[in-house]
């Protein structure tokens, strides 16, 4: 008799993971796969399928929640939870270029209750008409670069996160002026070539109507050896280079304005004498107004 006990003591739990286990996402509309192409006021759908339990004994568990997230615009927004759709319309005010819509699906992942499922779907936000992109532009991607390369001109941010196998940025040689230009954490990034056509770096209007500056960001990329595709930008309002662990040249030969800060720090395979002959160069030149930092590179001036 204790032995069947045991064995029926065992049903409930084995019953509570075999529901859980068709608690699954089995399909989304519009496909996750697929860009979404839309512009500021548009309104788009998302509907996701699956038999999704909602509760099993004391637990809530098969909760759907949606959230938003994007650049600039939207970050890490809740939307809506316990639904199987989704409305969402474009800001009409924004700068944003890519934005992510996620629904999430709480379930049980022996032996935590957690989220166990999702579907992601991406929106890009089409800000003007070429020559010129209205706001900012995040280059995450093959898809991003082509759809950039006919512009001339961003008025806003560039941000480039490398994180899909670009080496390079070769199809962006007709752009020649952004309002800032961040280059971040791009792991297989190796080169700035593509951006020769580059000699403004304007200033911008950020979406909460604030001016900011033109500045360059070049920080913690892994893999980049040089930056010689700036070769062609003439000033700057600001210079920071930085945790970039490969960088072994410059190569700004056209850089003679800073008129705010100049930093170069903390590039381990980068010689400090090249860094101090561009802080020179620039001095040399129209002058650097801000500070100068030129630290944590490495010593070249001993054998």
């Amino acid at each position: 008799m204790e032995p069947q006990k045991r064995i029926l003591s065992f049903i409930p739990g084995i019953a509570l993971i075999c529901i859980l286990s068709a608690c699954q996402i089995t399909g989304a509309d519009p496909d996750p796969g697929e860009i979404i192409y839309a512009v500021p006021g548009q309104t788009l759908s998302f509907q996701v399928y699956g038999p999704v339990p909602r509760t099993v004994g004391s637990s809530t568990l098969g909760m759907l929640t949606f959230f938003t997230y994007g650049w600039i615009v939207d970050t890490d927004t809740f939307l809506a939870r316990d639904t199987r759709t989704l409305s969402y319309t474009i800001p009409e005010v924004t700068q944003a270029t890519k934005i992510k819509i996620t629904c999430r699906l709480l379930g049980y992942a022996p032996p935590l209750i957690d989220f166990i499922d999702s579907r992601t779907w991406t929106i890009l936000v089409n800000q003007g008409s070429t020559p010129t992109w209205n706001g900012d532009y995040t280059l995450e991607d093959q898809t991003d670069l082509n759809i950039l390369k006919d512009y001339t001109r961003i008025t806003g941010n560039l941000y480039i996160s490398n994180r899909c196998g670009l080496s390079d940025l070769k199809g962006l040689e007709n752009l020649s002026s952004v309002g800032r230009l961040s280059i971040g954490y791009s792991e297989e990034l190796l080169s700035l070539d593509g951006l020769e056509g580059l000699s403004s770096i304007t200033g911008y209007v950020t979406y909460s109507n604030t001016v900011a500056p033109g500045e360059i960001n070049i920080y913690g990329n892994e893999g980049l050896i040089d930056i010689k595709g700036l070769r062609n930008i003439t000033s700057a309002d600001g210079l920071y280079v930085a945790n970039n662990s490969s960088l072994t040249s410059l190569g700004m030969d056209a850089l003679a304005r800073v008129n705010g800060d100049f930093e170069i720090t903390n590039n381990t395979s980068l010689c400090t004498t090249m860094a101090e002959a561009l802080r020179d160069q620039v001095v040399a030149g129209d002058g650097i107004d801000g500070t100068v930092t030129i630290e944590g590179n490495m010593d070249c001036s001993t054998p």
